[in-house]
């Protein structure tokens, strides 16, 4: 009997095994301020219950049911608002609401970082969005979920006069245009949510958050949950918003901008992903309008981690209506292949570091109408205009880039410039080492280029096109914000590891090709059709009814070097590419990022290898977006042959044939040269093997090179002598003479890979040997193409009975010809070439030709308009108060201007039709305005009023600047230009001066100095004594130096020569004395040195040249027997304790800065109150006490 209970119960235990088995944990990962846990499908449950709690905490907190998602094979859980620190899950599987016995699970800890929240928008402090600054829900905060399903029925009571309850995403926000709502709101965004619901309230089919105006702070977070959360067919509009916050959403097909921002303070978008928009109507709008623009006035924005896919045009930072200088923030995004505007500024104050600028087309960061921008730390690759100002430097001509505006300031700092194509242009104001600039222009320049992060711009430097110079805004404490750049060469890796949504993401596709994507701005059709045909795959929201099978899952190898000959982590049973948390290293190099991007879904096995860089050369494999080439040409070992040796001190260095990628060994000494096979270095295309001839030294022996290679590949050797001696130098392949050159001749040998060939060596050698060997891959035996359309542009009507024809295309290549439309809104275009009609608007009709043994691949293209002659148009006339503003022919619908206008004391609202509006008859549509707030500004002086302004809307100094003795004035503590929100105090700032030798040199001059009303001069570099001597070179006439207020001269020395090889010129007057002094000729040993002593100037002196000449001028400078205490001048203002008494008018004004009393020359103030006040005569001013 014993027997047969037993086995009764092991049959039990065998039937029902399962239901007595733990959860099976797949994947628990910490992210920022939240965390997720993923787990196998438990059998018989049909939801689970998932806890939260920190790991050094005893209380666990249960998730939010709407967190806990079916994903067909596996489930996941999301915790949100997390602080930093260190957590674990507890997932129990249920049935029927009961915990199913035995199946708790908890999960190993996994640590939780802060989000990064440096920039502008945090500037004061204060938590931005729903939720505080360590990531936890403010107090009182609402959770709104919102899914595909409830988007449009979702309810929650919103207060307007009284609390009332609103039904759908779009009623609930547009009830906060009343600006009685103030609690913080969470909107959580689940799955993909594709609409068109009518509850879209923005200019442009957008869902549309509007306050009553920007200065009640909404507290409002909209944020995606998991790594799949993802908007298409509609984005976000933000007017007169405060305190909002976005993130952790993926935006696609949007009408119009992804993003649009108007008159909003306080905005953080950060960690999302923008991908194409809905084509335009115009030609620059195939891949949608802006993906994240910020306009009319909006201030103190942060734009941080979102990854820019393809984007046209990236960002548009201010309008014309701005007063500036509003105070935005771009940092640690993502510019993938992105076109322009990254961003493109007017009037703004902008602040735009630690960016990945990845194959940017057209260019990078533009500045018009009289904004400053501080560009640093950033990293572009192939972005051959990395920085422009409208109508100078690389955008002299004004080709229309920026509509013909006026110029704006760009400080650069600290960038890196990689992969530079041969129409690469930075150019700079000034010379700095490393800057990597083409030329400098210290009039037509794109930025000024800084020694130092805190360096200031001079005020010397001003844009061509309406004078503007750099506000400095970057290093006045009072209007930055504290952070710490990371090292440029960090950010790509940081950068593609953190851009984006969660883990980059569930999109996945191909990925770029650089050879292609880097410089083409057409819509990218794979890309296009990856984000229109993406689906996710979540099944059900706190349900387990339904299983999908599970896909095949694979195994990713990361390896921690180059060849691939070291491990460095490996995950099993994965579907998508999802980093590993730690990263490589490499001695002396940098890591830059993985081979394969992050988000991909898996279709086999993946082996994934580093790329790092020193910052001159970069090594590693590509695909999917790696920094280099896959291509190596390695440098790696001397030949044994004969030692090599340099004769004197001298450099060697190899890199590409377009002057990047160097690595340089220099020698102080003759010496023998010994190089260790692993010093190889890898970059693309070509490499040239050279020696720096400058100091006569020579190489004597041979070297060996090994290139890697393949099977019938075809290289060109170019075999150069860059010396002048006589010898014959061989060239070396595989042990074979191949080449030799004679004097200073040139060869050139073809060299064709034998099969089975993965390396070959190379060899130079000879007597003295100057030469350059550069390898390179050869194209040259295989004939390019005819291959173009028989036009550039076209023109099509899809009017009924419309007969059209398109261009024709010429081609004798024999291989395969594929076709795409750029914008499959206007037209679509089949595999053999034939156009279907779809739109009215513009596409690029594209054929592409692969390559055959006999000819190179090519590409041609056209554009073709669209049109519907059928459908009647209209114009359109914009006023401006009773003016036409812009008049608009050939319209169906309205249109608005690209700009806005402008009207002084007053904030353009809109017009007063909608856009999109369809046309039945001409029309005509006003502009709208509101009338500009206005304040008093008080501009203090060591506490004592100077000036008081009223009726202002934007503080404007006042014309007169304060004097105080034995100080030189520097400006005031607000920026000129800052936007009104009350009344304002501003606030005087001085530099003391002191007894000291001051010296005007080339360079910039001291503070308060100026020669002929210049604060800094360059140099006289005729030869290397006039440079380091920092001579200034000055013309023949009469000169003058000034000197700060409350200072004295007491001794003059100048020290110079001429501007010519014998002794003509002499210094003739000094500060209105006669006299004779002859200068040296400018090769002499020692420059000549005049001296006036037992001076006694004040405010400065003038001297004269008959002859152009070049000098400096040595000052001895002291307070002198008439200075005065500061604010104070007896000479000028007296008081004997009832009377004032000036030379001119005096003003006598109470503390509050109201004028009591006022007259000429004399006032008597025995009858005012006893107290203090302050007296003005000019620019001199006195507080004396009644």
């Amino acid at each position: 009997m014993k027997n047969r209970i037993f086995a009764i119960c092991l049959l039990l235990a065998t039937c029902f095994g399962a239901a007595w088995a733990q959860v099976s944990v797949k994947q628990v990962v910490g992210w920022y301020e939240s965390a997720y846990v993923t787990w196998e499908l438990y059998q018989g449950a049909d939801m689970y219950n998932v806890y939260v709690k920190g790991a050094s905490e005893t209380d666990w907190k249960q998730l939010d049911e709407e967190l806990i998602r079916n994903y067909g094979w596996y489930g996941r859980a999301d915790a949100l608002g997390l602080k930093p620190g260190n957590y674990m899950f507890k997932i129990e599987a249920t049935n029927g609401g009961s915990v199913i016995s035995g199946s708790a699970t908890e999960t190993k800890t996994i640590s939780v970082q802060s989000y990064d929240r440096d920039g502008f928008a945090h500037k004061d402090g204060v938590a931005v969005g729903a939720y505080n600054n360590d990531g936890t829900l403010k107090e009182n905060a609402r959770v709104l979920y919102i899914n595909k399903d409830n988007v449009d029925n979702v309810q929650l009571s919103v207060m307007r006069d009284s609390e009332e309850l609103f039904t759908g995403l779009g009623d609930i926000l547009k009830a906060y245009e009343k600006g009685a709502e103030t609690r913080p709101l969470a909107i959580r965004i689940i799955g993909n949510i594709n609409t068109t619901s009518g509850q879209l309230y923005g200019d442009a089919d957008a869902m549309q958050l509007k306050g009553k105006n920007n200065t009640i702070p909404m507290q409002v977070t909209i944020e995606g949950v998991g790594d799949d959360a993802w908007l298409s067919d509609w984005g976000f509009v933000f007017v007169k918003a405060n305190n909002v916050e976005m993130r952790n959403l993926g935006i696609a097909l949007f009408n119009d901008d992804g993003i649009s921002i108007k008159e909003s303070v306080k905005m953080w978008v950060h960690h999302c992903d923008i991908f194409y928009g809905k084509a335009g109507s115009a030609s620059d709008q195939a891949k949608g309008d802006g993906s994240l623009d910020v306009k009319d006035d909006s201030q103190y924005c942060t734009f941080s981690y979102v990854h820019f896919w393809d984007s046209g045009k990236m960002s548009l930072c201010g309008m014309k209506s701005e007063s500036g200088p509003n105070y935005i923030s771009y940092h640690h995004n993502w510019f993938d292949h992105s076109d322009s505007r990254h961003p493109r500024i007017r009037t703004m104050t902008v602040h735009i570091y630690n960016n990945y600028y990845d194959g940017v087309a057209k260019y990078g960061v533009g500045v018009t109408s009289g904004s400053s921008a501080f560009v640093e730390n950033n990293y572009f690759r192939n972005t051959n205009r990395p920085m422009m100002s409208s109508k100078q430097g690389t955008d002299a001509s004004g080709d229309g880039t920026f509509s013909g505006e006026s110029g704006g300031m760009i400080k650069s700092y600290g960038n890196i410039f990689v992969e530079c194509s041969s129409n690469f242009s930075y150019i700079t104001a000034n010379s700095v080492e490393g800057s990597g600039a083409t030329k400098v222009d210290a009039t037509s320049f794109d930025a000024y280029q800084a020694s130092s992060r805190n360096e200031q711009v001079p005020s010397s430097y001003e844009t061509l096109a309406g004078g503007t110079t750099y506000n400095n805004f970057d290093t006045n404490s009072s209007l930055m914000y504290t952070y710490t750049p990371d090292a440029t060469l960090a950010v790509p890796a940081k950068v593609k590891a953190s851009a984006g949504r969660m883990q980059g993401g569930d999109f996945t596709w191909r990925g770029f090709d650089n050879s292609i994507d880097d410089a083409d701005y057409d819509v990218n059709s794979d890309l296009m059709s990856a984000i229109r045909s993406y689906e996710t795959t979540l099944v059900e929201i706190a349900a387990f009814t339904q299983t999908t099978s599970a896909p095949a899952s694979y195994t990713v190898t990361y390896y921690a070097d180059v060849e691939g000959t070291q491990v460095f982590a490996t995950q099993t049973n994965q579907t998508k590419l999802v980093y590993p948390k730690n990263t490589p290293t490499k001695e002396g190099y940098t890591f830059v990022g993985w081979s394969a991007a992050q988000g991909q879904r898996l279709s086999s096995d993946l082996y994934v290898y580093p790329t790092f860089t020193d910052g001159k050369n970069s090594e590693g494999g590509v695909t999917g977006g790696g920094e280099v080439v896959a291509k190596k040409w390695d440098f790696t070992s001397w030949s044994s042959e004969t030692q090599a040796a340099v004769t004197s001190n001298s450099s060697v260095w190899v890199k590409a044939s377009d002057g990047t990628n160097r690595y340089d060994a220099s020698f102080s000494e003759a010496t023998d040269l010994g190089f260790a096979e692993t010093e190889g270095i890898t970059f693309q295309g070509s490499v040239r093997i050279s020696w720096d001839t400058s100091k006569g030294q020579y190489l004597q022996g041979s070297f060996t090179m090994n290139v890697p290679v393949s099977s019938g590949q075809k290289l060109t050797f170019v075999f150069a002598n860059t010396g002048n001696s006589n010898g014959t130098r061989n060239l070396i392949v595989e042990g074979e003479p191949i080449a030799s050159s004679e004097s200073t001749s040139k060869v050139e040998a073809t060299y064709t890979v034998p099969a089975g060939k993965t390396s070959i060596v190379v060899k130079g050698s000879g007597g003295l040997n100057y030469y350059t060997i550069t390898v390179s891959e050869d194209a040259s035996e295989l004939e390019k193409p005819t291959f173009a359309f028989s036009a550039s542009t076209a023109s099509a009507d899809m009017a009924p009975g419309a007969t059209n024809t398109y261009p024709t295309l010429q081609n004798n290549s024999d291989g395969t010809v594929t076709y795409s439309s750029s914008n499959q809104h206007v037209a679509t275009v089949d595999s053999e070439g034939n156009i279907t009609l779809v739109g009215v608007g513009q596409t690029t009709i594209r054929a592409a030709v692969t390559a055959t043994d006999t000819y190179q691949a090519a590409s041609a293209q056209y554009v073709l308009t669209v049109t519907d002659s059928s459908i009647p148009t209209y114009t359109v006339t914009f006023m401006v108060d009773n003016e036409v503003y812009v008049e608009m022919e050939g319209q169906t619908t309205v249109n608005y201007p690209e700009e806005n206008p402008v009207k002084a004391g007053y904030i353009f609202t809109g017009w007063d039709v909608p856009e999109g509006t369809k046309l039945e008859s001409d029309l005509t549509v006003n502009a709208t305005w509101k009338e500009a707030p206005t304040y008093t500004v008080t501009f203090m002086v060591d506490d004592v009023v100077f000036a008081t302004m009223e009726n202002q809307s934007v503080v404007v100094y006042p014309e007169e600047k304060p004097v105080k003795d034995g100080y030189v004035f520097t400006g005031w503590d607000v920026p000129e230009g800052t936007i009104l929100t009350g009344n304002l105090t501003v606030n005087a700032s001085f530099t003391e001066l002191s007894a000291s030798s001051v010296t005007i040199e080339a360079g910039t001059f001291p503070v308060g100095y100026t020669l002929d009303g210049a604060t800094s001069a360059s140099v006289y570099s005729y030869n290397s004594e006039t440079s380091a001597a920092k001579l200034i070179p000055i013309e023949d006439g009469q000169h003058a130096v000034t000197v700060p207020g409350g200072l004295y001269v007491s001794k003059v020395t100048f020290i110079g020569c001429t501007q010519n090889n014998d002794p003509k010129g002499h210094i003739v007057e000094f500060n209105g004395q006669s006299c004779s002094y002859q200068l040296t000729d400018r090769k002499a040993a020692t420059f000549t040195e005049v001296v006036f002593d037992g001076l006694n100037i004040q405010g400065g002196f003038t001297f004269t040249v008959d002859y152009n000449c070049a000098v400096k001028i040595l000052l001895e400078v002291n307070a002198g027997t008439d200075a005065v205490s500061p604010l104070m001048n007896e000479n000028m203002i007296r008081y004997n304790g009832r009377e004032i008494s000036a030379d001119g008018t005096i003003l006598v004004y109470n503390v509050q800065g109201v004028l009591v009393k006022s007259g000429a020359r004399n006032v008597d103030l025995s009858n005012l109150a006893r107290g203090i006040y302050i007296v003005r005569c000019g620019n001199e001013v006195m507080k004396i006490r009644r």
